[in-house]
């Protein structure tokens, strides 16, 4: 186990260095060729799509839980049934969801809003990226199941990067939202040919076929995968719904001010999701066992290091952030002081919740703890507007604290719930016997 984890750690801090390498690289790039202005509109078209993230309603998710488990317990016929089955449905959610939006997108009518065809070209590609994206699910769930965890996060995120680079060469060769878009868009693309390709030769066990697809298994994914839409509709509410309400507020360039701000702020969640996110198979790994005194002691250990990393993290950036933040845009942002710290002081709190979380999502037990997610993002974010028209960008700002506090307790409490439940169960079985 200690070796899974560290390799998974150490594909997990590869994909830390490649977000963080994105966001502080992508800012002083852009900024070379477009305007402030300009590149606030970029970050809001990227920023419509999130909402896409949701289309699986969590059938992938659940089913990338269950193959681990299956393929763990030496079931690979199950698991490639499971697989055959989330393939089956991801193809038809792709076909079906992109019928609908990318026609709707030139059909509907935004008035004089101010978007133009630009736009409309951009954020088409946005969507068909998004789309592609859903094969992620699919790709993961490959790797999991093949106890290849940490080959799976250097994929995904090598397809990150193809991405990245695609809209580098876009803005480097055109220079307008369209030509970014078709550079990210076929970065994907090829991202997601080469993965296909690597898991089809190293993986033949597992067929990309939707011959043995089972109405049955997809039937039996529904209902616990309806928790899991909630998780990228509260991130998308949390992230995505903080960068459209701060841009309507404030204006574009306002906005690429405060996306830079955050995007330095959030280096120690990233620490955080690296040490948490390699946690997810050992979980799923170790309920298949009904190992609960390990898992407890995973949390435990987790949870402190995640609250270590993001405080600590936190410090540094309190310290650091005056320089980091006019060395980084070369002087063409000020540092706002108390902009800063509210972003910090909110990325600190995240620590609180995110190993608990993740407990919960791997072992498909996460109940209303989604839907109480969603609900705390969106009064979140309808405070950040109220402080925002009352107390300008700090005050939205700080709104965002509400979200995490409300998590920190909500997942305490069930994971309690569920340790004391598993404790009963062992001790009844240990009577019988």
């Amino acid at each position: 186990m200690f070796h899974r984890i560290s390799l998974g750690l150490g594909a997990n801090l590869f994909g830390q260095v490649v977000t963080v390498a994105i966001q502080l690289l992508s800012l002083p790039i852009f900024l070379q060729f477009w305007s402030l202005s300009r590149y606030g509109e970029w970050l809001m078209l990227s920023a419509i799509p999130a909402y896409l993230s949701a289309m699986d309603v969590g059938i992938l998710s659940v089913g990338m839980n269950r193959m681990a488990i299956l393929a763990a317990g030496g079931d690979v016929a199950s698991a490639e049934r499971i697989f055959q089955s989330m393939l089956a449905f991801a193809l038809a959610a792709i076909a079906v969801v992109g019928a609908i939006v990318l026609p709707g997108l030139w059909l509907f009518s935004f008035g004089d809003s101010g978007v133009s065809v630009e736009h409309r070209v951009a954020l088409s590609l946005l969507i068909g990226a998004s789309l592609a994206c859903v094969l992620s699910g699919l790709f993961e769930s490959v790797f999991r199941a093949c106890d290849d965890y940490p080959m799976g996060i250097i994929a995904l995120n090598l397809g990150r990067v193809a991405e990245w680079l695609g809209s580098i060469v876009g803005l480097v060769v055109g220079r307008s939202l369209a030509d970014v878009g078709i550079g990210y868009f076929l970065g994907r693309l090829i991202a997601n040919l080469l993965t296909w390709l690597y898991i089809r030769h190293r993986y033949p066990q597992y067929r990309w076929s939707i011959s043995g697809a089972s109405k049955a298994e997809l039937t039996s994914m529904v209902v616990p995968g309806l928790s899991y839409i909630s998780l990228p509709a509260a991130n998308a509410l949390s992230l995505q719904g903080m960068v459209l309400l701060v841009g309507s507020m404030f204006g574009t360039p306002t906005l690429a001010i405060f996306s830079a701000y955050r995007t330095l702020a959030r280096i120690c969640f990233q620490a955080v999701n690296m040490l948490t996110r390699v946690l997810w198979p050992e979980f799923s790994r170790r309920y298949g066992e009904g190992a609960f005194a390990t898992m407890r002691g995973l949390y435990r250990y987790g949870t402190m290091a995640t609250i270590v990393a993001s405080i600590g993290g936190a410090l540094v950036l309190y310290v650091a952030g005056p320089f980091v933040i006019k060395l980084w845009t070369h002087g063409r942002i000020a540092y706002i002081p108390h902009l800063f710290n509210i972003l910090l002081l909110v990325t600190a709190f995240s620590g609180l919740w995110q190993v608990g979380l993740i407990l919960l999502t791997a072992v498909n037990k996460l109940g209303a703890v989604s839907i109480i997610y969603v609900v705390a993002s969106a009064l979140s974010l309808g405070c950040a507007f109220l402080a925002g028209r009352s107390y300008g960008l700090e005050g939205a700002a700080l709104a965002m604290i509400l979200t995490e506090v409300a998590m920190a307790g909500t997942c305490y409490l069930y994971v309690k719930a569920f340790f004391d439940e598993h404790s009963k169960s062992c001790s009844a079985s240990l009577v019988t016997q």
